[in-house]
């Protein structure tokens, strides 16, 4: 069978549902529109026209109206991800798990973390994406453990992820250190979204693999960043820095020995464009690596529409639709809170107003 006709016949009902997904995301216009809104009612108003009405609904009881929205935001993309999965067929249905599993890791981190802070499950539960094998009902019952050390043992009962969660626990256990722990958990994860996308290397799914590439990428250029702000010798973080990615490892390293300061290394770290971002930076007095971040995601958008707009009867659909509600999601949590992270109008309009794919 002709690969078209093969394609046409797993993916045609996905796609058009995908499809269909796409167009409920909002455009650049109106995440402008919403970020140059600082009343949280306003914000409310104005998503409540958009695919968070059902979400906003749920929670339109709570006294607090940001953390109505982190709820509702939470909840969309929870309802998302389990229809994304839905769509997926034969063996795409495990990779997507894998894929989305990261919202575990996601979940298990936040746990992580307000455990070694002795709080409890209800200071974190607007953070939670209830999807997956770690929800809200594992997590909170894992947290009602006394120490992180045993709330990490309890999830590693028959879990999939168990040598993922046995690197935070040794890691924990050793040094009493909350980074080394989620250090050593995120190596991990990375090293395994590393194995997924030399699997899906060929012919039929290279698109879906430089998507999945894009992560490694992500997370290795915003720890190089981190560290070229910090000061950090390459020797300090370079273990941290995973194989695999569509940037060589290698690459960055050299591009990092080679520049006297930040603004040099990221102008030549080109897979993402972040000149608009860089700028910003320079002129921000309160130097905040957030800019970058927004940066790379945005960039990831316009690169997933790239690697999959001449596939349309595939996988990688699937993908990109699955990135582009993420960094709707993150960029709506970041005008939600703008206050919490020192930004004003002036600030958002600029993180949000970025050239990047519609």
């Amino acid at each position: 069978m002709p690969a078209i006709l093969k394609n046409a016949r797993k993916y045609g009902y996905s796609s058009a549902r995908v499809n269909a997904m796409k167009s409920r995301l909002l455009s650049q216009k109106k995440l402008q529109e919403i970020s140059g809104k600082r009343d949280i009612n306003e914000i409310i108003s104005m998503l409540s026209d958009e695919d968070y009405r059902k979400d906003l609904e749920e929670f339109e009881g709570m006294k607090s109206k940001s953390e109505m929205v982190e709820f509702a935001l939470s909840m969309n993309l929870a309802r998302n991800l389990r229809k994304l999965v839905t769509l997926a067929k034969g063996d795409d249905i495990e990779i997507l798990r894998s894929i989305t599993g990261r919202w575990s890791m996601h979940n298990i981190r936040i746990a992580i973390e307000a455990k070694d802070r002795k709080k409890d499950f209800d200071s974190i539960s607007k953070y939670m994406i209830n999807v997956g094998r770690y929800g809200n009902l594992v997590i909170k019952e894992a947290m009602r453990e006394d120490s992180v050390e045993s709330m990490l043992h309890k999830l590693m009962i028959n879990s999939p992820y168990k040598k993922m969660l046995q690197d935070a626990s040794e890691a924990y256990a050793k040094t009493q250190n909350i980074f080394e722990a989620l250090s050593a958990m995120d190596r991990r994860y990375y090293q395994n979204i590393a194995e997924l996308s030399e699997k899906l290397d060929s012919e039929e799914h290279w698109s879906a693999s430089k998507v999945i590439k894009m992560e490694i990428d992500m997370r290795n250029v915003l720890t190089a960043i981190r560290a070229k702000k910090a000061g950090i010798k390459l020797s300090g973080f370079s273990s941290l820095l995973i194989q695999n990615g569509n940037i060589p490892k290698n690459e960055i390293e050299n591009i990092y020995n080679g520049s006297k300061d930040l603004s040099e290394m990221v102008l030549q770290l080109k897979f993402f464009d972040l000149g608009d971002s860089l700028a910003f930076y320079n002129n921000d007095e309160s130097k905040r690596l957030l800019v970058f971040e927004v940066g790379i995601r945005r960039a990831m958008i316009k690169s997933a529409e790239k690697y999959t707009g001449h596939r349309i009867l595939s996988f990688a659909t699937i993908l990109s639709y699955l990135y582009m509600k993420e960094a709707e999601v993150y960029l709506l949590r970041i005008i939600a809170n703008g206050s919490e992270y020192g930004l004003d109008s002036k600030d958002m309009n600029m993180l949000i107003g970025w050239k990047t794919a519609e």
